[in-house]
């Protein structure tokens, strides 16, 4: 599976198992285990990341500059070995985005 598509995965399961919340810890992808809180806290900045990812899109800035411009530093991933990784998938990330529009 692509680091795209885990990624997406992650936030839908985020955003559509409420039941997850109620839990007192729960275990990210990395095997990190994380409280409610740290779930709460990464949501919101994924979803931040995916808007910002929109945004970019809708003023089609051109994919040679956008992991430039998407700036991750505020949300933690700014140099992240994730960040990295996926960095070579990010036209298909951006071509997404833009589709959901």
């Amino acid at each position: 599976m692509s680091t795209l598509r885990m990624k997406r995965l992650w936030l839908a399961v985020l955003l559509l198992t409420p039941a997850l919340l109620q839990a007192q810890v729960s275990a990210e992808i990395s095997g990190r285990v994380m409280k409610k809180d740290d779930v709460r806290a990464y949501r919101a900045r994924f979803a931040e990341m995916n808007r910002r990812m929109r945004e970019l899109a809708r003023k089609k800035v051109p994919k040679d500059q956008v992991q430039a411009q998407l700036k991750l530093d505020d949300l933690g991933w700014g140099n992240s070995v994730s960040t990295s990784a996926w960095a070579t998938s990010i036209g298909r990330y951006y071509d997404e985005m833009a589709n959901a529009q």
